[in-house]
């Protein structure tokens, strides 16, 4: 009994706490209305550019402080562009800060619309940043929002030095190599050993499509001996395409937002027939970009990569592309459009974003308000502060008692 009062407990304070996304219609609208097009300067460099003001005039307008990072190319006639919201934290500017990134790229290859890839994750990632930013409430910790260019490259099949050229990969290489360190540095956001004091990255990598009839989820048999237990599940359940893969590495920091976001997905009662499968990856030491690529490519082909190799954490949020369904024809394809987006598919996306809402509001720390009519939505609110450790643990002890 003492058990069950306790859980009701943490369901009150949770549910009191929860930042609703409020359904899919604003997702479904977004997604197809400016990610439904081919955003590839040699293709369709107008739809390139619209979404890319698309994504500036929203970050503007949920109050982020807008900042932009350029980068050249291996093109001397194409510029990267990557563009950072910042919801700055109560402790923003000071060693006690401890930031926590939302990533998605909004580039396209040349041969798709990119509904799925990655038009699923930037959608995600705008109605996350919309959601979480809508309050008028406070967070301890710094929240930032990353739109990244060029993961897909320009010209990745006549490359032959990916590493160095930065064809594939380039907007998040620019930002974890140049741009964050100098940021890092300019708010302060270093420990007393210089080391960042950054919590790391959700990267969002087409997380769109669902699949639910048997046999529509490749399992690439290599990686098994990694991953035994997560196997067995999926075979059991007649490798069904049901479930958005989270995949972080076994040991390392980023293991809190694994945590976190596994928790809030497993915390949710809507669409219970969609499932969260959690791939603890063996930490390599001495990774390098060409270990990586030669021997784990299918666990390393997105913007998560640069950060493992930058020393930063970061987690991989994917629905497995080219391994699910309509997607083992569609990836890279222009099958890969608006089509792919029906209701089921939307409700899927649905719960990933609300479960990324849940998880960042934990991880920053969202300090709960109740909001005064006659206030200002900051100054005016009465603020309840929930620890991110708490939220999360409370998260965890509602999945496990389920």
């Amino acid at each position: 009994m003492r058990a069950l009062l306790s859980i009701l407990v943490i369901v009150q304070l949770t549910s009191a706490s929860k930042i609703d996304i409020g359904g899919t219609s604003w997702i479904k609208d977004v997604l197809l209305t400016h990610f439904s097009f081919t955003r590839h300067p040699d293709v369709n460099v107008t739809a390139k550019t619209a979404a890319q003001l698309f994504i500036q005039n929203e970050f503007k307008a949920y109050g982020l402080e807008v900042l932009t990072n350029s980068f050249p190319t291996t093109r001397s006639d194409v510029t990267g562009y990557n563009y950072i919201g910042v919801k700055r934290g109560l402790r923003y500017g000071t060693a006690d800060d401890r930031p926590v990134m939302l990533l998605a790229h909004y580039d396209t290859v040349s041969t798709t619309e990119g509904v799925d890839d990655n038009g699923s994750g930037i959608t995600a990632l705008l109605q996350a940043a919309k959601a979480l930013t809508s309050t008028g409430c406070t967070f301890n910790y710094t929240l930032m929002f990353a739109a990244v260019d060029f993961e897909e490259g320009i010209d990745l099949d006549n490359d032959t030095n990916q590493q160095f050229s930065c064809s594939g990969l380039c907007g998040s290489k620019f930002l974890v190599d140049d741009w964050l360190p100098k940021w890092f540095q300019n708010v302060s956001a270093l420990d007393q050993n210089n080391n960042p004091t950054f919590q790391g990255a959700i990267v969002l990598e087409t997380i769109l499509h669902i699949n639910m009839t048997n046999d529509s989820q490749i399992v690439p048999g290599a990686y098994r001996p990694y991953f035994p237990d997560v196997y067995t599940r999926i075979e059991a359940r007649g490798r069904r395409g049901d479930f958005i893969a989270a995949m972080g590495r076994e040991g390392q920091p980023e293991m809190a937002l694994l945590d976190a976001f596994t928790a809030s997905w497993k915390a949710q009662s809507a669409s219970p027939e969609f499932d969260v499968e959690r791939f603890n990856m063996p930490y390599i030491q001495n990774l390098t970009y060409d270990l990586a690529w030669n021997t784990y490519r299918d666990l390393v082909r997105s913007d998560h990569l640069r950060f493992w190799l930058g020393g930063l954490p970061a987690i991989w949020i994917t629905d497995t592309a080219n391994f699910r369904g309509s997607m083992r024809t569609c990836y890279h394809s222009p099958c890969d459009n608006r089509h792919l987006a029906t209701e089921q598919s939307l409700d899927f996306l649905g719960k990933s974003t609300q479960s990324l809402v849940d998880a960042l509001a934990a991880l920053a720390e969202f300090n709960v308000c109740t909001m005064s009519t006659t206030t200002s939505p900051v100054s005016g609110s009465n603020c309840v502060h929930v620890d991110s450790m708490f939220l999360t643990a409370a998260i965890y002890a509602i999945w496990q008692s389920l």
